[in-house]
């Protein structure tokens, strides 16, 4: 998700993380965008696909810089990945832009063939699916906070789990109702 000028949501805690920690979650990001660039060509959305683009290459950019240069280099399986990455970004680039992704294909990655000739990035569905999912915690339609759930936590869980996050905030108040947008948010009414 693009946040921010500035904001790296997707790699905040890198620090804590082994590049291939790094790379997995930018694996899954990747097929997840890729998936979204196919959904919104057959769309005719060509902005949002092209905004999808350009939000994988700020993930790739974020990868680079916080992963470890010499334990990419020094680990095959991702040197390859960096290069399939460098691939499936000109390779989404090339309907939007053909000529740059044709140069970029040749000169930087150097390949032998038109990128045009090239089958279109593949993606699953599967693989982009995330462990977990942040959802804002309101209160009178007012975020309070944010809580981390598993992405297939059950409702009560997930009220559970909000409750305790606000916990002090509905101290003394009369909680009415509690809803849950799957994926998004957890409401709470308090009078």
């Amino acid at each position: 998700m693009v946040g921010e000028a500035g904001e790296d949501t997707l790699y905040q805690a890198a620090g804590k993380k082994s590049a291939k920690e790094l790379a997995e979650e930018l694996n899954r990001e990747r097929h997840r965008l890729v998936g979204k660039v196919v959904e919104d060509i057959e769309r005719n959305n060509f902005n949002t696909a092209i905004a999808a683009i350009m939000e994988l290459s700020n993930a790739v950019g974020n990868y680079l810089r916080a992963a470890s240069a010499e334990e990419r280099a020094q680990d095959a399986e991702l040197a390859a990945f960096d290069r399939e990455l460098a691939d499936v970004l000109v390779e989404l680039m090339a309907p939007f832009t053909p000529h740059w992704a044709e140069e970029l294909w040749h000169t930087p990655l150097g390949h032998d063939t038109s990128v045009h000739e090239q089958p279109w990035p593949e993606f699953d569905l599967a693989l982009a699916a995330a462990d977990e999912v942040e959802l804002a915690v309101q209160i009178n339609g007012k975020v309070k906070t944010r809580i981390m759930v598993a992405a297939d936590a059950a409702e009560e869980a997930i009220r559970e789990t909000a409750l305790e996050a606000v916990s002090k905030a509905t101290e003394g108040k009369n909680v009415v109702k509690v809803i849950v947008i799957p994926d998004r948010l957890v409401n709470i009414v308090v009078k």
